[in-house]
């Protein structure tokens, strides 16, 4: 007999947003974060000199194709793209946005690859 993996649709948005935000909050401490993400926002400490701040989709069947990388490469990946855009600008990465839109099939063991590989990415 095989587990059942959860799914989005089975744990609820909100609740894995929480438990990605806790688990993200005690990893980064991320101390230019004054207020974590809440609802599409976050505060972060400013500095003296402007900040570039960019996010930028991923879309399966347009940037990739399923099984071209693990969600962990995938996450990874996402990263890099953002930092280019930011480096493109002349600027260097020092915080990191990130944007999900997942079918409720989405598995949470999936995801939760993807966010440690854009994380590992950004440290």
């Amino acid at each position: 007999m095989t587990a059942r993996r959860r799914r989005i649709a089975d744990v609820g948005e909100h609740r894995w947003l929480r438990q990605l935000l806790a688990t993200l909050a005690r990893r980064e401490g991320a101390g230019r974060v004054l207020v974590g993400a809440g609802d599409d926002a976050a505060v972060l400490r400013a500095e003296r000199r402007p900040w570039v701040v960019t996010t930028d989709a991923q879309r399966l069947g347009v940037h990739f194709r399923a099984g071209w990388w693990s969600w962990g490469d995938l996450g990874r990946r996402t990263f890099r793209v953002a930092a280019s855009d930011v480096a493109a600008m002349g600027a260097l990465p020092r915080a990191a946005l990130l944007a999900l839109a997942v079918p409720g099939e989405c598995e949470t063991a999936a995801l939760a690859a993807f966010v440690r590989g854009f994380a590992a990415e950004a440290r």
